[in-house]
């Protein structure tokens, strides 16, 4: 079902992993923030049974707008990641030197390098409750894109799926474009830069393209050498618990 309440929203199962299976449907998901949903949707929503929401918005992003959750099942935890364009010391300063696309390219390939560092402090506790069975778990932020994109890649990774269903998941993000996201962004640019926001950068601030999450590869491999050393130091996430993580959350072939 597409939701028109947050039309990225999605169910991780179904990807494969380099060991031949995939990772179990049902129990993972991806969203950006869910607007008030109608009543066939938050049905559909509360039916998932989803009993984790790791929400990565930060508390201003909260304030300002309050997430939805169909049903009162779900413990929310509030990760506070905050470290895209509205967080910076000067969010505006890529796009005040260049307001085209190219500015905002910049601006968005700063905000995925910064990304891992951010995110750091938040993974651990994800894989924590992961390794305690809180699924069904939804992942998102604000747009479900960025810091959503980037945790969910993390995920991924810890579970064996290949790089390029990573990297193909991440940039379906891209497809499903929420037009209350893409207001909210014009307003925020607009107010921060004093002007309008060209349409061409305007869409490079809210579209998933690979050169965003590569940028964050590419500071994790400067800074650790690896994704799997990063995930030792950002999650404790050793061989031994990967490999509990991946017997929860990956369905082996046999099983298909």
């Amino acid at each position: 079902m597409i939701f028109t309440c947050a039309p990225n929203f999605r169910d991780l199962g179904g990807l494969p992993v380099t060991s031949g299976g995939r990772v179990r449907p049902g129990l993972l998901y991806r969203s950006e923030a869910i607007a008030t949903p109608p009543v066939d949707e938050a049905q559909a929503l509360a039916a998932l049974g989803i009993r984790f929401v790791c929400d990565l918005r930060s508390a201003r992003e909260r304030d300002l707008t309050a997430g939805h959750w169909p049903g009162s099942g779900a413990t929310v935890l509030p990760m506070d990641v905050i470290a895209d364009f509205r967080a910076a010391a000067d969010p505006f300063a890529a796009m005040r030197a260049d307001p085209g696309e190219a500015g905002a390219t910049a601006l968005m390939i700063a905000t995925y390098d910064a990304l891992p560092a951010a995110c750091a402090p938040h993974l651990a506790t994800l894989f924590n409750r992961l390794l305690e069975g809180d699924t069904p778990l939804l992942i998102h932020c604000t747009a479900g894109k960025d810091r959503t994109g980037f945790v969910v890649a993390m995920l991924l990774h810890a579970l064996g799926v290949s790089d390029e269903a990573i990297m193909a998941d991440y940039l379906r993000s891209g497809d499903c474009p929420n037009p209350a996201v893409t207001a909210t962004t014009r307003q925020i640019m607009e107010a921060g830069l004093g002007g309008p926001v060209e349409e061409r950068a305007l869409d490079a601030l809210t579209c998933a393209r690979a050169a965003y999450l590569e940028a964050s590869h590419a500071r994790i491999l400067h800074d650790h050498g690896s994704l799997a050393a990063y995930l030792r130091d950002a999650a404790d996430l050793d061989d031994a618990r990967r490999a509990r993580l991946a017997a929860a959350l990956v369905e082996q072939r046999r099983d298909i």
